[in-house]
């Protein structure tokens, strides 16, 4: 039988001498991939880093641009006519060469050019270019990078916001018995918890000169006030709301050491409910704010007067920009196809004199009235008061022989009516005042027109503005989230500018027209909820209902655009719960596109902030301004 003998047991001493040569292996293989993941790191890094650099240059490029978009908004900041001011604007170096960044360490510089062409219509268009450069220079952007971008820049101002005003009160020159003014809305007496007293004033009852928002009323849209608001009811504020009365310091009004039971600092108390619920308003007041809470504002202050206006559209002046116009002017608005036309009727004008301007107004078909054909680069038309200095001393007569209706314009005064031509009717502004002043009619649009707007126009008055027909675009205007309205985008703007009051017809006395029309077809829905798109703007006064306390409740009054006024003025009014008994209640509904552009010249407050609106990066130009 075969035997087998079996291997002797491995020893410790073989096994280690084992596993030091498979170790040598696994560290040598270690070190082999270590070796080459270092030299691919090295080698990625040093491939990456003028990338790097690049970036890093690019983004100081881009910061010296906006350094010199800074540096321009602070001369507008400084003096809001730097932008015409030639002498101010060539002793600037960044007009014509490179500036280096102020207090920055590194050569980042920037130079930039300004177009004015675009004021009209409210705002600048800056292009501003930044280089990064390892070396500076004032001619050249040596061995550097250049990035190039164009901003829009707008001076904040009225349409900025839905609805804006000076003092939430109502006007003292149109509503009887005032004699609080100038006393703010917050300043009442007893306030307790946000619920404010009706002894406003200094002394008596003078609570029929607050203004009070009800239930109905919507705001959609930013809202203003440099006073403060009170409620009775629960209306709506859809956008942000702000106030300057929650960031005025104190003593900058009249408060109690004027007189007043109140002061800023107890109204202050309840300014945390944001309620202002007055004291006999039956009813809880809780205003329903979307957007958060009223939150503190700028103090924007309301021009002295819209008198620049005129020079732009004085003949005689060197104005081109439109018609000036004196005395009682009667304005119908319509459009054929795309173009807008404007149909006048003003009896004390001198369309023969050295102001009015034929070759943008044409001259009249009949007499003192005529036909206006819109540019498409926009219009302004201003009404001056009728005086033997602005017009013939045959008319300047008849105009201080002719009476005032009503509370309709003053024949002498820069008074309006405007209003969308009612196609068909005969007459195409307030029957009462054609009777009682002998004003001959606009002249009726021609067959195919349509009553409304088409085109930018800005109509301003030496005194006030009745507005006697809807005041609608060709194109409706988007609605205030940007969307546009029938899928349409609208170019058509208005501006109505009034030195006082905005007053909307509405004479119930009469009733088959309670609005003032002959053609009661084309007014019925006018008389019941109008529509007013546009910009208004009252600068000494307020926006009301003419006899706003007599005839029914007549729904909504909506603006579609942005109102600013003086005073709140009144629509209409309501029972102690905010119910309507006669007149409106307001819908305010924003205009988008007036946060980037404005009507013709639109005015803007007397003290204001220049503000940054569009940014777009253009391809780099070291000449901006020149298209490269």
């Amino acid at each position: 039988m075969r035997r087998t003998r079996p291997l002797a047991a491995q020893s410790s001493r073989d096994r280690r001498n084992d596993d030091r040569g498979v170790t040598l292996i696994v560290v040598m293989t270690v070190m082999a991939v270590v070796l080459l993941l270092g030299t691919t790191l090295a080698s990625s890094s040093i491939f990456h880093l003028p990338m790097a650099v690049q970036q890093n240059e690019r983004e100081q490029a881009l910061e010296a641009a906006q350094s010199g978009i800074a540096d321009f908004t602070s001369y507008l900041n400084n003096d809001a006519n730097y932008w015409h001011d030639t002498a101010a604007m060539n002793a600037n170096p960044a007009f014509t060469q490179w500036v280096k960044v102020p207090g920055d360490p590194n050569d980042e510089s920037f130079r930039y050019h300004v177009d004015s062409s675009t004021i009209a219509q409210g705002y600048l268009t800056l292009e501003a270019s930044g280089c990064a450069s390892p070396n500076f220079s004032a001619t050249t952007c040596t061995s550097g990078v250049v990035r190039t971008v164009q901003v829009q820049l707008k001076p904040e101002g009225f349409t900025d916001y839905v609805y804006f005003t000076n003092n939430e009160l109502a006007n003292p020159a149109t509503t009887p018995g005032t004699t609080c003014h100038p006393y703010l809305a917050w300043q009442a007496n007893g306030v307790n918890n946000g619920i404010a007293s009706d002894e406003y004033g200094p002394t008596g009852n003078c609570s029929q000169e607050l203004g009070t928002w009800g239930t109905g009323t919507v705001f959609d849209g930013p809202v203003h006030t440099n006073d403060a608001f009170r409620f009775c009811g629960n209306p709506e504020f859809t956008g942000e709301v702000d106030s300057y009365f929650a960031n005025a310091p104190s003593g900058s009004a009249p408060d109690a050491t004027a007189g007043l039971g109140g002061s800023r600092q107890s109204y202050l108390q309840g300014w945390v409910n944001n309620k202002f619920q007055r004291s006999n308003c039956g009813t809880t007041s809780t205003p329903i704010f979307k957007a958060g809470p009223i939150a503190a504002g700028y103090n924007l202050p309301m021009p002295a007067t819209n008198a620049d206006l005129a020079s732009l559209v004085n003949k005689a002046q060197g104005g081109a920009d439109g018609c000036l116009f004196s005395g009682y002017t009667a304005l119908s608005l319509y459009y054929v196809g795309s173009q807008g036309y404007i149909s006048y009727s003003s009896p004390y004008t001198d369309f023969g004199g050295s102001s009015w301007n034929g070759s943008v107004c044409g001259m009249p078909s009949s007499g003192t009235t005529g036909t206006i054909k819109i540019p498409a680069s926009g219009l302004v038309v201003y009404v001056q008061a009728a005086t033997t200095a602005t017009t013939t001393s045959s008319a300047a007569k008849s105009c201080l022989n002719a009476p005032q209706v009503g509370q309709g314009p003053d024949q002498c005064g820069g008074d309006v009516t405007i209003g969308d031509a009612p196609v068909g009717a005969t007459n195409q502004f307030p029957v009462a005042l054609r009777a009682a002043s002998n004003v001959t009619a606009p002249p009726s649009p021609p067959a195919g027109a349509t009553g409304g707007l088409a085109g930018q126009l800005t109509v301003a008055s030496a005194d006030g503005i009745q507005i006697d027909n809807n005041l609608e675009y060709r194109t409706a205007p988007p609605q205030p989230s940007g969307a546009p309205s029938g899928g349409s985008v609208s170019t058509d703007m208005l501006g109505l500018i009034a030195q006082n009051d905005i007053m909307l017809d509405h004479d119930p006395t009469n009733v088959s027209n309670p609005c003032g029309w002959s053609d009661t077809t084309s007014t019925q829905d006018f008389c019941e909820n109008p529509v007013i798109d546009g910009a208004l703007l009252s600068i000494q006064g307020a926006f009301y209902v003419q006899n706003w306390g007599s005839g029914g409740v007549l729904g909504n009054v909506t603006f579609n655009g942005s109102l600013a006024l003086d005073y709140s003025g009144i629509t209409g009014t309501a029972y102690s719960d905010g119910t309507l008994i006669s007149g409106f209640n307001e819908k305010f509904e924003y205009d988008p596109r007036l946060a980037f552009s404005s009507p013709p010249y639109f005015l803007s407050p007397s003290t204001t902030y220049w503000v940054q609106r569009r940014w777009t990066e253009l391809p780099a130009c070291a000449t901006p301004g020149t298209g490269c």
